[in-house]
């Protein structure tokens, strides 16, 4: 409904030519089924006599269906001032049901779980975006573009058996599996220990109760029974960000133009698990960051546990903020004027210099705070050494005849 078509609004046109309240409601369905996912699956092998048997890889599902979104889309898109400057705000609610997952079944099966159609998971939130032009002469012009997203994800259901999966499938985290599913937190939530700092030589006798000596690593007894097990764990971050945010700037001088795009996160957790091997002391691993360099020692004593007090779990201590600002792309271009293009036959030229991934502001420790993100929803925010984002730069020409 463009408002500015109503009668009452006419008088004010010529300011605001457009102003649209647009809504929408509907069901998409998600059809990436794995291929056979219906058939029951053999694999083929041998026995200890040499006959070919066959064993079952994967149970089938006849009952498999798409996964369905049902959403709901309320928003406006306004222009002002002859189109110098332009908003759109929009408000969405999704909910997913149906999703794929896999359902443990029982072990005399020959398999472990069964793919079926079972959980849903709800997104809300907003996406606003802001263009204009500022400046525009003769042989200057400058254009915005601002985007902000800001969204809250949150599993509704799972499989029925459980309010939580952890992927490792053990009953508390380990250091594969520090990601887990649960009702009522968003995708990517981590689990584990409150990190507390270091016992001091000033904590011996408490430390003692706890079973540990100074130098060892301090958490947080939640349930205060006096020990520290697995009621002691609980929520240590979240992959999601709270806001998904760019801004892009186009200068425009002469026959020169300048492209800049920022984008960013904000609010979002990593779990650093690079850091577990070269922080901490086990049979199979030193400490080689140098950040244990200062290290706990009776003379030295510091919050970062000694050798000897092995912090080889899941904790908070591994958790950092994912927050950052990219210079994603800044591109500088000529377009050849067109008395010279036409000696040469051709209607257009441009030639342009490109830059990607050039600067990043952040306070993650890791080399990359984007390349942290899983490829799948649930595992995101976990850097296991993903390959960071690399710089890249490129040299260019658009002609046209």
């Amino acid at each position: 409904w463009n408002l500015m078509e109503e009668k009452f609004m006419k008088r004010l046109k010529d300011m605001v030519p457009e102003f649209k309240i647009r809504g929408s409601y509907g069901t998409v369905g998600n059809a990436a089924v794995p291929a056979y996912s219906s058939h029951l699956k053999f694999y083929p092998g041998m026995d200890d006599s040499g006959n070919p048997t066959l064993a079952i890889s994967d149970l089938g599902n006849e009952n498999l269906k798409w996964e369905r979104t049902r959403e709901l889309n309320i928003g406006i898109d306004s222009r002002w001032w002859g189109g110098r400057l332009s908003f759109s705000a929009e408000y969405y609610n999704k909910k997913t049901k149906d999703l794929l997952m896999w359902q443990k079944v029982p072990s005399v099966l020959g398999v472990s779980s069964i793919l079926t159609n079972v959980g849903s998971v709800s997104n809300k939130g907003f996406d606003i975006m802001l263009g204009g032009i500022p400046v525009s002469t003769k042989h200057f012009k400058w254009d915005i573009n601002y985007t902000l997203n800001i969204n809250k994800n949150k599993i509704l259901e799972l499989d029925g058996l459980s309010n939580t999966l952890i992927t490792t499938g053990a009953d508390y985290p380990g250091l594969v599996g520090s990601y887990v599913q649960m009702v009522g937190q968003p995708m990517g939530t981590f689990l584990g220990y409150t990190f507390a700092g270091v016992w001091q030589k000033s904590e011996v006798s408490t430390a003692a109760l706890y079973g540990a000596k100074p130098g060892d690593a301090k958490y947080v007894d939640i349930n205060r029974d006096g020990k520290i097990d697995k009621d002691d764990i609980g929520i240590i971050g979240n992959a999601q960000p709270k806001l998904s945010f760019g801004f892009n700037n186009t200068f425009t001088i002469f026959d020169f133009d300048l492209n800049i795009f920022w984008q960013g996160v904000a609010g979002n957790d990593i779990y650093n698990q690079n850091r577990v091997r070269r922080e901490t002391y086990s049979s199979d691993a030193f400490p080689t960051s140098t950040v244990m360099k200062d290290h706990w020692t009776p003379e030295n004593p510091t919050n970062i546990p000694a050798f000897s007090g092995a912090e080889y779990v899941n904790s908070s201590r591994w958790v950092e903020k994912g927050d950052y600002l990219r210079l994603k792309n800044i591109t500088l271009g000529y377009r050849i004027p067109h008395k010279i293009l036409s000696k040469i036959g051709c209607s257009s030229a441009r030639i342009y210099v490109s830059a990607n991934n050039l600067w990043t502001i952040t306070n993650y420790s890791g080399f990359d705070p984007e390349a942290s993100m899983g490829a799948d929803s649930d595992a995101a925010g976990v850097d296991r050494g993903v390959y960071p984002s690399s710089k890249s730069f490129l040299v260019g020409l658009d002609i046209s005849f």
